[in-house]
């Protein structure tokens, strides 16, 4: 249906701003337009939540609700839920690094580095060596051992010496210690795991207040637009003013109506132009 509309312009006191900018809601009768468009802005701080409460019930809305009702805000609701999201990020992505460091221990078994500083505390030196299988014998030390067949015709050999360094082939490739070790980044993989599980219960217990959050959300939206409207306006001593559209049969009765609720305001309307 094609309504008429007329322009409008509305001025009243300053110290009423508010009231007329919530009595203009509720009659849904003037669809304000900025004065200045670059100033016809929420808070930064409104913003900032709406944005937390929109990307935190996303998450929630696909999570079924389990466990106990938290008792927070809707707020700090958001704010959990998306710090929730980031560590779980943060989690996964080590487990994937964890994952692909076992993976490339593989040829070091699942011996520990500190049985390797316990020899060197007792005066033995350990040493490992790729080595070709059949130049295994040819190496001197006080204890050697092949630990395991490699690629290529070649071993991985182990030497343990007290008061000389141990005597190996020229073709002999001594291999560094890890930085890390198997069992120990199983352990770290097995805490994160907890960390994550005990995430998903929270979760879960949070999705109670999906609904809490919609509400929230919806409260700060109107705060925006009420914001918006404000700072759209024109401020003069003491004055404010603000223009808009409002349909033609509603514009006439506008002062009145906003009389009935006590604020005094001039209400100026025009016919559109042309190309409006």
């Amino acid at each position: 249906m094609i309504v008429k509309m007329s322009k409008v312009y509305v001025v009243a006191r300053g110290a009423d701003r508010d009231r007329l900018l919530d009595q203009l809601g509720q009659l849904g009768a003037v669809h304000l337009t900025p004065v200045s468009a670059e100033q016809a802005v929420a808070e930064e701080v409104t913003t900032s939540q709406i944005e937390q409460l929109r990307r935190a019930g996303q998450i929630l809305d696909g999570i079924e609700a389990s466990g106990e009702t938290p008792d927070c805000s809707p707020l700090d609701a958001a704010a959990e839920t998306l710090e929730i999201q980031h560590k779980s990020a943060e989690r996964q992505a080590r487990l994937t690094i964890i994952h692909r460091q076992i993976e490339q221990l593989d040829v070091w078994g699942d011996v520990r580095l500190e049985q390797f500083k316990q020899l060197s505390q007792a005066g033995l030196d350990a040493r490992f060596f790729k080595i070709p299988a059949a130049e295994a014998g040819d190496v001197q030390a006080d204890c050697v051992k092949v630990i395991r067949n490699l690629k290529g015709k070649e071993v991985l050999l182990g030497t343990v010496s007290r008061d000389q360094a141990p005597e190996v082939p020229e073709s002999a490739e001594e291999l560094e210690l890890p930085q890390n070790d198997r069992p120990t980044l199983r352990d770290e993989a097995a805490t994160i795991d907890q960390a994550e599980k005990a995430a998903i219960k929270r979760q879960a217990e949070l999705a109670h207040l999906s609904e809490s959050l919609s509400v929230e959300l919806a409260q700060l939206r109107n705060r925006a637009q009420f914001q918006i409207a404000s700072s759209g306006g024109l401020t003069e001593q003491s004055l404010f003013a603000i223009q808009g559209w409002a349909p033609a049969d509603q514009a006439d009765n506008l002062s009145a109506e906003l009389a009935k609720v006590g604020i005094d305001a001039a209400v100026q309307t025009t016919e559109p132009a042309e190309d409006e």
